[in-house]
């Protein structure tokens, strides 16, 4: 390794050392405020590094990719892991329990998110298992939270079973062509040791894998349970952010793998989307948990996002990743105003939100508005998103899976349509949100900082749906 791969490595090193560095910081005298202080400094050094190298075309010892695209990656995945740290500082539910440890696992998680989208399948495990410890630290974090023992249980469980998918994948797919590269795949089938069957098979075990990952129907048992159990601000990071890091791996897949070889995988994520908007639609029906309805909410939308991959053309680069964006930014939007509404004892559920838009209208507005954009509704960025998939859909010729697309968001109407009826619900003086105590209420610092997140989320919901143009021109610009 010479002292180029070194820089090229920099935004890498910063969070891997700048871990290190903020649990150290726990054995300093002072206030307990510099970890915080830390955490958010290496984020925003790894920003500044990473864009610096957006016009690098790179690759360190065959295992780190260092392109715009990476960068950009990384730098999104940086801005998410500081609102996460905003809103887990102003979390009630987290309130006087975050320390350095808490803070270093955010960094470690963005680490490993980075790792994701590597040619080198090493680098893609050790980016996925990074990911995936993190995730099971902050899922339990607080444990005296309802659900949350069993969340971590489950998590752990399906993380070892997804492990073991896609360790078996990587070793079959090594056999069949000799590499463990992505990229060379399609190179080593053709040489005489290559086997196509036995890489088809290992391809199978990781995909496997990763939609246990990914909590895609039928992959998805887990899911609901981690969004009820783990605090609300590490959902919207772990429920949102990771799965993007392995739908930016899989948005280069076609590419490293060749049409040849991709094609026999598109039947495979189209089932795998179909049945996730099926499933995911049908069960977040009958669900009165917000946290449990946002959960199969999001089963379904990946379904729809993995449609554009599955009928893979030039433009699906372009659609999944608006389609991604647009989807953390609305989940994150939504939860954060949960975040402010929540409290030490309470499940957020449709009663303890009735009449919540008559007593406080910002809120209620702000919802709203987050609503209509996962319902599909124009002229918000959910509208355009799914218009975009349907374009891609019927470019295709696949009229079958652009009316199950149609069907799915119209059924999704009824559970969306309903929070907004709840929201605005008469007000009833047994509501347990208006006879409840409220530590928000009494902090005015902290009452006013969750509104101005709020109201910034749901301006960039807003945003991203009338400057679309932005995003898909730079979407276009990394492909």
């Amino acid at each position: 390794m010479t002292l180029s791969d070194l820089v090229y490595l920099s935004p890498y090193i910063t969070l891997g050392l700048g871990g290190l560095v903020i649990l150290l910081t726990g054995l300093l005298p002072g206030s307990h405020k510099l970890p915080l202080f830390f955490t958010a400094l290496i984020f925003i050094l790894t920003i500044i590094l990473s864009a610096e190298q957006l016009n690098a075309q790179y690759t360190v010892e065959n295992f780190v990719l260092v392109n715009r695209f990476t960068q950009s990656c990384m730098i999104f995945f940086c801005i998410i892991g500081l609102i996460t740290l905003w809103m887990s500082v102003n979390a009630l539910s987290l309130r006087h329990q975050l320390d350095e440890i808490f803070y270093s696992l955010l960094v470690f998680c963005v680490l490993g998110m980075s790792l994701i989208p590597s040619d080198n399948m090493i680098a893609f495990l050790l980016g996925i298992e990074l990911v995936t410890i993190s995730s099971f630290c902050l899922c339990i974090w607080s444990p005296n939270r309802y659900g949350a023992i069993e969340a971590a249980s489950k998590l752990t469980i399906i993380a070892g079973v997804a492990s073991a998918f896609l360790i078996m994948g990587i070793a079959i797919t090594y056999l069949g062509t000799g590499s463990l590269s992505f990229s060379a795949m399609a190179n080593g089938m053709d040489t005489e040791k290559g086997n196509n069957i036995i890489t088809f098979v290992g391809l199978i075990f990781i995909l496997i894998g990763v939609g246990f990952e990914l909590a895609v129907a039928p992959f998805h048992n887990w899911l609901a349970d981690f969004y009820e159990g783990a605090p609300l601000p590490i959902v919207s990071f772990i429920g949102t952010i990771a799965k993007l890091a392995i739908l930016a791996w899989a948005l280069l897949l076609p590419q490293w793998l060749g049409i040849a070889l991709w094609q026999y995988l598109e039947p495979v994520i189209a089932v795998i989307a179909i049945f996730s908007m099926i499933f995911g639609t049908l069960l977040a029906l009958k669900q009165n948990n917000i946290k449990r309805l946002l959960a199969y909410s999001s089963i379904s939308h990946l379904g729809v996002i993995l449609v554009p991959l599955a009928f893979y053309q030039a433009t699906s680069f372009t659609v999944i990743i608006y389609y991604g964006v647009s989807y953390t930014l609305m989940t994150f939007a939504a939860i954060s105003i949960l975040n402010s509404l929540e409290n030490h004892r309470e499940v957020v559920t449709l009663e303890t939100l009735s009449g919540i838009g008559r007593r406080r209208p910002i809120i209620g507005l702000c919802m709203t508005l987050v609503i209509i954009s996962l319902a599909g509704i124009p002229p918000l960025s959910g509208f355009f998103a799914k218009l975009l998939v349907l374009q891609t859909t019927l470019n295709n010729e696949q009229y079958a899976v652009a009316i199950i697309i149609i069907l799915s968001s119209a059924v999704a109407l009824y559970y969306y349509l309903r929070l907004i009826l709840v929201l605005y619900h008469p007000f009833q003086n047994d509501s347990p949100l208006s006879t409840s105590p409220s530590l928000l209420k009494s902090n005015n610092l902290l009452y006013w900082s969750n509104h101005i997140f709020i109201i910034l989320a749901t301006f960039t919901v807003i945003a991203l749906g009338i400057w679309a143009q932005i995003l898909i021109s730079y979407a276009m610009e990394i492909r």
